[in-house]
């Protein structure tokens, strides 16, 4: 009998080790899926500006910034938005310069207020994040350009940029309106939906080894 207690404990302890291996492997490819999602959101938001750029002002890292922000993470945000910058700056009008750090740190930090949201925040959030990440990014291209042509007087310097402020607050926060359906159109096909992606993972364990117990009622 006590080798037989003996013998079950054995097998269940060679069961938790098999889990816990599973688990491993099925969490590296959620982080493979997850990284893979950044890289779109950063392949989109530079595509998305160099098609823009057309139009001073607009363009659509802010938007994925704070999409990837609300959907991964603070620091995620801050890196879909800063190499999104990088990578869109080889290929638009005036191109990599000293200016460069200012804007990566700039879209970096638009991305990082979307880590305040998550993938259930209200459109009214949205709009608000978008807002208040827009004015703190021209805050940090502002100063720049003071430093840079600071010679034309700093009053002058507001006053051109004042224009291309205002059109940017607009445009990225009438782009934010539409994040809601966005990440709602997302789940719909299972890109990132956390409760599906936790129930595939537990029935793919709990057919493998049969022996873990049913999730509690929420």
């Amino acid at each position: 009998m006590q080798k037989q207690r003996q013998l079950q404990k054995e097998v269940s302890k060679t069961k938790l080790n098999q889990a816990s291996l599973l688990l491993q492997k099925q969490i590296q490819k959620l982080n493979l899926k997850e990284l893979t999602l950044i890289v779109s959101f950063v392949s989109a938001a530079a595509v998305g500006r160099i098609a823009l750029q057309g139009i001073p002002s607009v363009e659509l890292i802010t938007f994925f910034a704070i999409l990837a922000g609300a959907l991964f993470g603070k620091e995620e945000g801050f890196l879909v938005g800063s190499s999104s910058l990088i990578v869109s700056n080889f290929f638009v009008f005036g191109g990599q310069g000293p200016w460069t750090i200012f804007q990566a740190i700039g879209f970096g930090i638009v991305g990082y207020f979307g880590g305040f949201l998550n993938e259930n925040s209200k459109r009214i959030s949205f709009i608000g994040i978008a807002l208040i990440s827009t004015i703190v990014y021209e805050i940090i291209i502002n100063t720049q350009s003071i430093m840079m042509f600071g010679f034309l007087g700093i009053s002058s310097v507001l006053l051109l940029a004042l224009p291309f402020v205002i059109v940017h607050i607009i445009s990225n926060t009438i782009f934010l309106s539409f994040a809601p359906e966005i990440i709602k159109k997302m789940n719909e096909v299972e890109f990132f939906e956390h409760k599906k992606i936790a129930e595939h993972l537990r029935n793919y364990i709990n057919s493998k080894l049969g022996f873990l117990s049913k999730p509690r009622k929420e």
